[in-house]
């Protein structure tokens, strides 16, 4: 009889327990699914309207799509010029050329002239601070150290087929009006 009251009482005891009104906690409200990330238009947008201009080197010329067929002597001819990259203001168009000296009556080259030849355009777009270039041949990655680049920054460029170079940029500039490269020769 002791053991049966003992046990009436812990049973009661426990459903007070159970069915007395508790703390209520705070209702969370219903997270939102995340968001997709903003992509970085920081570069694309600090890209549009400029100029960066590079200087050829061997390595970059060994490694680029006409490393198959250039010869040494055409690599060495060219290494060390000046080539630039344009991108539209109103546009995701880019332009390479070519940076050719202006010459004087004489047919020597004068110091600090030079004209700006296109040889090729492309549509780029950007992921980060990855550039992707898309013309005739594949893609090429540029892929830049920041999202302002500065005279002094090195790019690294990757290839459509797989050879990876790295390149300092010599110049930022405003974009200007280009010649053709036709026309410049």
């Amino acid at each position: 009889i002791i053991l049966g009251g003992i046990l009436a009482v812990a049973v009661i005891v426990l459903a007070l327990l159970f069915f007395l009104p508790k703390e209520e906690l705070p209702l969370q409200p219903a997270k939102e699914p995340p968001k997709p990330p903003k992509p970085d238009t920081a570069l694309a947008d600090y890209l549009k309207g400029k100029r960066l201009t590079y200087v050829l080197t061997e390595e970059l010329l060994k490694a680029g799509p006409l490393a198959g067929i250039m010869g040494p002597s055409l690599t060495a001819q060219l290494a060390g010029k000046t080539v630039f990259q344009q991108f539209e203001e109103a546009s995701n168009t880019t332009q390479f050329g070519f940076a050719l000296p202006n010459m004087t009556p004489a047919g020597s080259p004068k110091p600090g002239s030079e004209r700006m030849a296109v040889l090729a355009k492309g549509i780029y777009t950007v992921d980060g601070l990855n550039l992707v270039i898309k013309k005739d041949g594949g893609n090429d990655t540029v892929v830049f150290t920041n999202a302002e680049p500065v005279a002094g920054d090195e790019v690294i460029m990757k290839y459509p087929n797989g050879e990876k170079v790295k390149v300092s940029i010599v110049k930022v500039g405003p974009a200007a009006p280009l010649e053709s490269f036709n026309m410049a020769m």
